[in-house]
């Protein structure tokens, strides 16, 4: 594997001056397009899956890896029980990490250098299903350079060796499961920094939905993960990379997500419906901004996530609002939300619209005991003096995160320090 020396191809300046015209709707006209999976979901899936497999693999190429961490391992008998009748052989490697630390890739390809599975199911949250993501990459194509993977290039030339990467999220928020993206943790940077690794090919072949890998979510995984769908769906609307496709799919998820997550963090195992409905929102979220572009909620989340050590999911929620603020300047987008919010905003004035807007979504943050504001972070909390000390590397980070080469209205590296200042109490968000 390469050292990690070099940068990753979005930080180039060029290309971050340059990726502001791809939003342009002539632009987006040209590039416009639509990558989806199979999904297999409901009582009924695993099996349905397990019989779509077999039909097509050869006898001997019926090899299941299965890449879980130390909790998500505990699935593997369900997996094997809807699998039982097809003769597939099995391994289970268990050595995920949260936050993919890039070690943990190369421990990967060494289980499948040795196993030559021609199927890996990521059995987890987010960091579980980016892991077997990139051991896909490194396992099929070792010389590849993770830095300079762009995402014009498209394919990279994967599944000659592994036929099917399938995805069972254990989460209802990474949104993994549907995208082309996966992110690491570049421990060989100091401080450390997350890097996007994105291709077509990484696109799971097949998703399987069952509301048993998630409703023992913790309630604080709940709030995260669901949080994590909220700031995709939205961040992914307000953007100028969308089409009607993807606006119809992330209105539903933003839908879905209001209504179902409250109920969920209120009664958590007893609402197995808010589950399954959870799920196809984050597969929709996932969808959705997959096949557009997050927005810089997910610049400014990426950074403080991994500075200020707190949960992705949480990171990103916080700020979602601020996000919308933003593009307000250059999109009417984010008026409809407001009736998601049931927020009449007719006869508003417009800045006093959005700042209704803004509001409801914070209380909606709160509601699902998120944080709107880094104050009342609680897991970890935050003293307000290292976070000012630590805004200046935040925002260097924002400005050079792949997300931030998605935002339709510029930003420098000034705008960046801005709101990570606002972002302390989040009584006046950056407009």
């Amino acid at each position: 594997m390469e050292e990690m020396i070099e940068k990753p191809w979005y930080e180039d300046p060029f290309i971050q001056e340059m990726m502001g015209l791809m939003g342009s709707r002539s632009m987006r006209s040209i590039m416009s397009g639509f990558k989806s999976n199979l999904v297999f979901a409901g009582e009924n899936g695993m099996s349905d899956a397990a019989r779509y497999l077999d039909k097509t693999l050869f006898d001997d190429e019926k090899r299941i890896l299965i890449i879980a961490d130390s909790f998500t391992k505990k699935f593997f008998s369900k997996i094997e029980k809807g699998f039982k009748k097809y003769d597939f052989k099995f391994r289970i490697w268990d050595g995920c990490i949260p936050e993919v630390p890039y070690y943990t890739i190369e421990e990967g390809v060494k289980i499948c250098q040795e196993f030559k599975p021609t199927v890996i199911v990521a059995l987890g949250g987010g960091s579980v299903i980016d892991t077997a993501k990139v051991v896909n990459i490194k396992y099929e194509k070792p010389e590849l350079n993770l830095l300079q993977i762009d995402v014009v290039s498209g394919a990279i030339g994967l599944h000659r060796k592994v036929k099917h990467l399938v995805a069972i999220p254990t989460t209802i928020g990474t949104g993994s499961e549907a995208t082309t993206t996966a992110i690491l943790n570049d421990t060989r940077r100091e401080p450390h920094k997350k890097i996007a690794v994105t291709c077509d090919d990484i696109l799971p072949t097949v998703v399987i939905l069952h509301p048993d890998f998630v409703k023992k979510l913790p309630p604080y995984l709940i709030a995260g993960t669901g949080l994590d769908t909220f700031a995709h769906a939205v961040g992914a609307f307000v953007s100028n990379w969308n089409n009607p496709y993807t606006s119809a799919i992330n209105l539903t998820a933003i839908k879905e997500t209001i209504h179902y997550l409250p109920r969920l963090v209120k009664y958590g195992s007893k609402d197995v419906e808010g589950f399954e409905h959870m799920q196809w929102a984050a597969l929709m979220a996932g969808l959705g901004f997959s096949n557009t572009m997050p927005g810089i909620e997910h610049a400014l989340g990426h950074s403080f996530g991994a500075v200020m050590n707190t949960h992705h999911g949480m990171s990103v929620g916080l700020f979602t609002p601020q996000s919308v603020a933003w593009q307000a300047k250059v999109t009417e987008r984010w008026k409809d939300l407001c009736p998601l919010f049931d927020l009449d905003i007719t006869g508003m004035p417009r800045k006093k619209a959005l700042n209704a807007l803004l509001h409801e979504m914070q209380l909606f943050i709160r509601k699902v005991n998120g944080f709107a504001s880094v104050s009342e972070f609680k897991n970890p909390v935050i003293k307000q003096k290292d976070y000012q000390k630590a805004i200046p590397l935040m925002a260097e980070f924002a400005l050079n995160d792949i997300a931030h080469l998605a935002s339709y209205r510029p930003l420098k590296l000034n705008h960046y320090k801005k709101m990570f200042e606002a972002a302390w109490d989040s009584k006046e968000l950056v407009l």
